[in-house]
């Protein structure tokens, strides 16, 4: 598929609209640590719940909570890793281990691909984030990427049943874990695209992982140390929270063709949910807006949309989150 040329800067909106927002918005937000720790606080009491639990259904339940607390805990992470909460590295790096460490997935690897590959090269041929193009799923490429394709990406021929595609959230986390073992600059066909990874981020890598077993093993005895437990306090949980991600994510970049550069106002979508979900999910539906300034307080992100609204109408969008699914679920441009 050929990139589409009608392109625009990041640097284009940056200088368009930073002079009109306040100067508050990109100051940095250390009262949303209080939504940390109260997120934290509900996931040791569910954990302490389904220890104590007398019914299956309970364990269920609760473990949909640990995993709404899990999908708010990694919006929390994502502006921590962009420095919108707190800029104290000392301080930040130890809560980026442990709150992506709870998503079970490294906070360096994230940073690699989100923040160094993804903001800078977003629906471009080198997002690690896109889909696959039809270049890339042809024979005699490889069929592990054909029929992950055919069954992880929203699609005409894949129905919004199927809960791999909801589930994609942690195949994306193992899949860049296997690019990450692979030597050099050797990039495996289950990827788009791997970043570069020096010795020392490898090792802090290795290191967050090892954190990430330390976590699981944790919940393991605080659940009661019974497998059936664990099962439902954290593996379960992250599949709850993989498909409430999803839901955000697959309505972000995927209902736009791929570009030369970077453009984000041309190749992301805002969605449009409940006013509830925005304060709790820290305005993460405002994904364009995140794009153009990632180290907002993203309090700001609704100011920024009716910025981009008056000056970019034919540029910007921003669509109810169920018509934004239902668009990406008859996409025919990227799979065959």
């Amino acid at each position: 598929m050929k990139a589409r040329k009608e392109s625009f800067p990041h640097s284009e909106y940056v200088n368009a609209l930073r002079c009109q927002l306040p100067s508050r918005a990109f100051a940095a937000a250390p009262q949303k640590l209080w939504m940390v720790l109260g997120h934290l606080i509900i996931v040791l009491a569910s954990y302490l719940g389904i220890r104590y639990s007398p019914f299956i259904a309970y364990d269920a339940l609760l473990s949909l909570v640990i995993a709404h607390s899990f999908i708010c805990i990694a919006f929390l992470a994502h502006e921590l890793s962009h420095n919108a909460i707190i800029r104290n590295r000392s301080i930040r790096y130890p809560l980026e281990v442990l709150l992506w460490g709870l998503n079970a997935i490294p906070a360096t690897m994230w940073q690699r691909l989100h923040n160094h590959s993804h903001h800078i090269q977003g629906n471009t041929i080198r997002d690690p984030d896109r889909y696959f193009v039809k270049s890339e799923l042809q024979p005699p490429g490889s069929p592990v990427r054909r029929w992950y394709a055919k069954l992880c990406f929203p699609h005409r021929s894949n129905p919004m049943w199927n809960p791999l595609v909801w589930f994609h959230f942690i195949t994306y986390i193992a899949r860049h874990l296997i690019a990450f073992c692979y030597p050099g600059n050797r990039i495996p066909s289950i990827v788009t695209h791997k970043p570069a990874y020096t010795r020392p981020q490898r090792f802090r890598i290795l290191i967050e992982l090892v954190c990430i077993a330390l976590l699981q093993y944790a919940i393991y005895e605080i659940v009661g140390a019974r497998w059936q437990s664990f099962i439902w306090a954290s593996p379960i949980a992250l599949l709850f929270t993989s498909v409430f991600i999803m839901a955000y994510i697959w309505t972000n970049h995927y209902l736009h063709g791929l570009r030369e550069i970077h453009d984000p106002v041309g190749s992301s979508t805002s969605v449009i949910v409940h006013p509830f979900f925005d304060i709790l999910h820290c305005h993460f539906s405002y994904h364009t807006e995140h794009h153009i300034f990632p180290t907002m307080n993203s309090d700001y992100y609704p100011l920024v949309s009716d910025l981009l609204s008056d000056r970019y109408p034919d540029r910007y969008h921003r669509l109810p989150i169920r018509e934004a699914l239902r668009q990406v679920f008859q996409n025919e441009q990227y799979i065959d």
